[in-house]
């Protein structure tokens, strides 16, 4: 059996464990997934170090430990991690985010390589590893990125982690605190990635009124999914003439951390469609247990 779980922070809301138990089930492998909510880097380290012992076969990583986690691992091959595995006797890490984000794009026809330029609204967890999975896409070709996010302070830890980033690889970030200001510099049909989360409440950038105040044509793309999704977010739907909340973000991940600890072979159109039949029939206490 695979034993496997989410480490994190404030987690209890999470679809992870039952997508995988869902993907596990159609690979016909035995697994569990358990939820590890810590407070403490030193609670990772403990688990990292049963991980090395082989009493688990591999970690998803979350808010807000997915940089923290780099000096407890042998190998990494990007700047955030969120997907841990054994190799050789190693604890390695990587990062399944950006498959996911692009397979957003994909679910609303759109092709990922076409953007050379993001808006982000706040500088959530999963803004850096999307930067450099962009970035990294881009390098070959020698196109430049450009990253544009309104966070209501750029004094943050997190927003100082982004500029040594964008830095170190010569990215154009900019950051803004004037909604107005950078209202200015979004274009029709830009991508707008909504990186804040639920809770709390006052951890959003943008009210519902200054959402709907944004051209329709807009790109709309809130990384949130189901209970973690606020209503401030839910009338964007309507208003704009794309949309995607983060489930297929999220069923993609997992598809590919799949990949990496059992060498899954299934679509994820069939996970997918799997993942929306779970949530339609279950309920929510039974989905978040």
């Amino acid at each position: 059996m695979f034993k496997l779980a989410l480490i994190g922070k404030g987690i209890s809301h999470s679809f992870s464990p039952g997508i995988h138990r869902l993907g596990a089930a159609m690979s016909q492998v035995s697994c569990s997934y358990d939820i590890l909510d810590f407070d403490l880097l030193d609670q990772v380290r403990q688990v990292v170090g049963e991980l090395r012992q082989g009493r688990w076969d591999g970690f998803n990583v979350t808010t807000p430990y997915k940089t923290e986690i780099l000096s407890l691992l042998e190998h990494s091959n990007r700047s955030a991690v969120n997907t841990i595995f054994l190799n050789d006797g190693h604890v390695w890490g990587t990062s399944t985010d950006g498959f996911g984000f692009d397979r957003g794009l994909i679910n609303m026809e759109l092709d990922p390589e076409t953007f050379h330029e993001l808006f982000f609204l706040g500088c959530g967890g999963a803004v850096l590893s999307i930067m450099e999975h962009c970035y990294l896409r881009k390098r070959p070709l020698n196109k430049s990125l450009q990253v544009h996010i309104l966070a209501r302070s750029e004094e943050s830890t997190s927003a100082q982690k982004l500029k040594e980033w964008a830095l170190d690889h010569g990215v154009d970030l900019n950051f803004y605190v004037d909604f107005e200001v950078f209202k200015a510099r979004l274009y029709p049909e830009a991508l707008l990635v909504q990186a804040t989360p639920k809770n709390p409440l006052n951890a959003l950038i943008l009210d519902e009124n200054q959402l709907k105040s944004l051209p329709k044509s807009i790109i709309f793309y809130d990384l949130n999914y189901g209970l973690q999704s606020h209503h401030a977010f839910w009338g964007a739907k309507r208003h704009f003439s794309k949309y995607t909340d983060g489930l297929p973000m999220l069923v993609e991940q997992a598809l590919q951390s799949q990949k990496i600890w059992w060498k899954s072979t299934i679509e994820f159109e069939d996970l997918f469609q799997e993942t929306q039949t779970w949530l339609k029939t279950t309920s929510m206490k039974e989905i978040t247990k």
